[in-house]
């Protein structure tokens, strides 16, 4: 609690924390990009890569399954050499269905992002990663986002209003002791939701085999103990 000031202090959004400060996302972070879009570039379909797009942006995790699309190494390569994509990272969608906001927690080795996708890379310096998070999902700032979007086939955020974006600071330390906090329970949700999506593969590939007496229980048990979760 002595972290947090004990008074206020006038700024242009009207009284703040003392010591804090207003600022934007595009002054507190340290890269801010998108993937790459396939037109010239590379061919979706081939390879066994996942070409990650708004569809496959899932409650809090990036869904690697058969409905992602697939390119080959040449072209993840090439995506990689715009968005460096690395952990730590948030993506957020910008659009169709707007404020999709997946924390990437470990690197990305066989996928990475379409140019729907923004992501945004926190400057450690200034920001903790957990709390652009948090920030990101936050109702102000989505609201923001909706209220901004435009188009007419699909609706759509600018990167430039999203950059634009103002937000009040807190002192970094305070920032630091919320990552502490946080981060153990952000871990923990990559990690079930992992095992989850293991368990529904093992659960699609051994229930119709024991509907079709194809295999028994104990040979389903042998496979399970067999796997690394």
């Amino acid at each position: 609690s002595d972290l947090f000031p004990d008074s206020f202090e006038d700024s242009e959004a009207g009284q703040i924390p003392k010591g804090w400060e207003i600022t934007n996302l595009d002054k507190t972070t340290s890269k801010f990009t998108t993937g790459l879009n396939p037109r010239k570039n590379f061919i979706l379909g081939s390879g066994d890569n996942f070409y990650v797009t708004i569809k496959s942006l899932g409650d809090l995790q990036v869904l690697l399954d058969q409905k992602c699309d697939k390119v080959d190494d040449e072209a993840i390569k090439k995506i990689n050499s715009r968005s460096d994509l690395q952990s730590n990272d948030i993506l957020f969608s910008g659009i169709g269905t707007i404020g999709k906001v997946v924390y990437v927690y470990d690197d990305p080795k066989n996928w990475n992002i379409s140019e729907s996708v923004f992501s945004l890379r926190a400057n450690n310096n200034l920001i903790s990663p957990p709390f652009l998070y948090q920030l990101l999902k936050s109702h102000k700032l989505q609201s923001y986002a909706f209220a901004l979007a435009s188009g007419s086939v699909q609706k759509g955020i600018r990167m430039g209003d999203l950059k634009n974006y103002e937000f009040v600071k807190p002192h970094f330390d305070i920032q630091k002791i919320f990552e502490i906090i946080s981060s153990p329970m952000i871990q923990k949700i990559s990690i079930n939701l992992k095992q989850n999506n293991t368990l529904k593969s093992i659960r699609e590939l051994l229930l119709p085999k024991l509907i079709s007496g194809e295999i028994r229980i104990p040979d389903a048990e042998k496979i399970m103990e067999e796997i690394d979760f």
